[in-house]
């Protein structure tokens, strides 16, 4: 079902699901990184975030960082809200 989004009134944001390995070169060492995705309503833009866990302080960092990436690029694209 298609919906219509009014822009910047609407953000999704979740983890894939899908983890991604980290190698470590020195120690041989495999960590696994989950991944954050936001996507804004109207437009699609997707932004995404490699994180070490879900943990509530990693959900946060993510969010901070999505805010500055589409603040950043709503800046530089000259349109204010």
């Amino acid at each position: 079902m298609r919906q219509t989004h009014l822009a910047g009134e609407k953000m999704f944001v979740d983890y894939s699901g899908v983890t991604m390995p980290i190698h470590n070169q020195r120690t041989g060492e495999v960590e696994y990184a989950q991944i954050f995705i936001a996507v804004l309503g109207a437009s699609g833009y997707t932004f995404v975030h490699a994180t070490p866990s879900q943990r509530q302080e990693d959900f946060i960092y993510s969010h901070v960082k999505c805010y500055g990436f589409f603040l950043w690029r709503s800046a530089k694209s000259g349109s204010s809200r």
